[in-house]
C-alpha cells in the first residue's frame, strides 16, 4: 500500500519554524488539573513538545477488522531509494521498556503467533445511531457527604420473567413517635429502603492510598439475610466497586435497556446496552441517622427523621 504523508495539524499546535505566530484560541500551557491528573498532563506534554513530529497517511481498513502494521518504508526527494523505519517491532526487541502506548491492543499472554510483532489495531464495526428502548434497569448513585458513604439506589429491576419492576416506595418508618405531649422518644438508628445499597470508601491495597467505592450491607435484624440488589448493573452475585471519581457530586444515573440497529450491509442487530447520565442533583437529607431524639408533636407522615 502506498501513500502521501503529510504533518499532523490540530488546534492549538506550536509553531514548527521560528518567528510565526501562533493561534491564541486553543493554549495547552494553561490546562488545569490535579496532581493525579496524568491524562491531562500527557496531552500538555505531546501537544507542547512532540506535537510537530508525526505525520499521518491515510489508510483504507475494513470495518470489523483487526490490522497490524507490517513494514513501513519511507522515500523522500533526497534520495531515491526507499528506507526502512524502526517500528514498534524493533523497539519492543531492545533493552528496556517502550513508554509511548497510545491506541494500542495488546496481543493475549502466551500467544506465540503475536511474539515479536507490532501492536494491534482494532477497528469496530460502529454504527451512526440506534433505537433505544425504555429503560429495563435504572441505578441512581448518590453522595451521602452527612453519613459520609455514596448509596446506590435501584429504581428499577428486570426479573427473570421479564417484568420490569419499580422500587420507588418511600423511605420507611424508624421507630414510634411519641404518644402524649411534652414526651421524646430515642431512635438508634434510622431505616433504610431495601433498594438503597451503601458504597462504603475503601482502599484495595495498603500500599495505595486511592480510595474505591464498595457495595456494603445494611442488617434490619440479626437474624435477618440482608437485601440483595435485583439487576445486573450492581453485580448481586459478585462484590462489586465503582471508582471513587465516577459518582459526581450531583450523582449519576445509569441505565440498561434494548437497543436495535441495521448494519451497512442492512442486517439487523439487537443487544442491550448501557448509558450514563447526570442524575438529579446532590442529595438533600441523608436516609440514615443514628441516635435521635423527637418530640412532641409528632413528624408529618411519610417524612424520616
Amino acid at each position: 500500500m502506498r501513500g502521501l504523508v503529510s504533518p499532523l495539524r490540530f488546534p492549538g499546535q506550536p509553531a514548527a519554524r521560528f518567528w510565526e505566530l501562533e493561534e491564541g484560541e486553543v493554549y495547552f500551557g494553561d490546562l488545569q488539573g490535579g496532581a493525579a491528573d496524568l491524562n491531562r498532563a500527557i496531552l500538555g506534554a505531546y501537544a507542547a513538545v512532540a506535537g510537530d513530529d508525526w505525520f499521518v497517511m491515510p489508510v483504507r481498513l475494513p470495518r470489523g477488522h483487526v490490522a497490524r502494521v507490517a513494514r513501513v518504508r519511507v522515500r523522500d526527494n533526497f534520495d531515491p531509494g526507499w528506507h526502512g523505519i524502526e517500528s514498534t517491532v524493533v523497539n519492543d526487541a531492545k533493552e528496556g521498556r517502550r513508554v509511548w502506548r497510545a491506541f494500542e491492543h495488546r496481543a493475549p499472554e502466551g500467544d506465540n503467533d503475536a511474539e515479536g510483532t507490532s501492536p494491534l489495531l482494532l477497528i469496530p464495526p460502529i454504527i451512526v445511531s440506534a433505537e433505544r428502548s425504555a429503560p429495563v434497569e435504572e441505578v441512581h448513585f448518590r453522595r451521602d457527604e452527612i453519613a459520609n458513604l455514596a448509596w446506590a439506589i435501584e429504581r428499577r429491576s428486570l426479573r427473570p420473567s421479564g417484568r420490569v419492576i419499580e422500587a420507588s416506595y418511600p423511605v420507611p418508618q424508624s421507630g414510634k413517635d411519641p404518644e402524649y405531649e411534652g414526651d421524646w422518644s430515642y431512635v438508634l438508628g434510622t431505616d433504610v429502603p431495601d433498594h438503597w445499597f451503601p458504597l462504603v470508601p475503601v482502599r484495595l491495597t495498603d500500599q495505595n492510598d486511592e480510595i474505591t467505592l464498595r457495595r456494603g450491607q445494611i442488617r434490619d435484624a440479626v437474624d435477618q439475610d440482608p437485601p440483595r440488589a435485583k439487576g445486573v448493573l450492581l453485580t448481586p452475585d459478585r462484590p462489586f466497586y465503582i471508582d471513587e471519581a465516577e459518582v459526581p457530586h450531583g450523582g449519576a444515573r445509569v441505565t440498561r435497556g434494548w437497543r436495535f440497529a441495521r448494519g451497512a450491509d442492512g442486517s439487523r442487530h439487537l443487544w442491550m446496552g448501557r448509558r450514563k447520565e447526570p442524575s438529579t442533583g446532590p442529595m438533600a437529607l441523608s436516609p440514615l441517622s443514628f441516635d435521635t431524639l423527637r418530640g412532641w408533636p409528632p413528624r408529618p407522615k411519610g417524612k424520616s427523621g
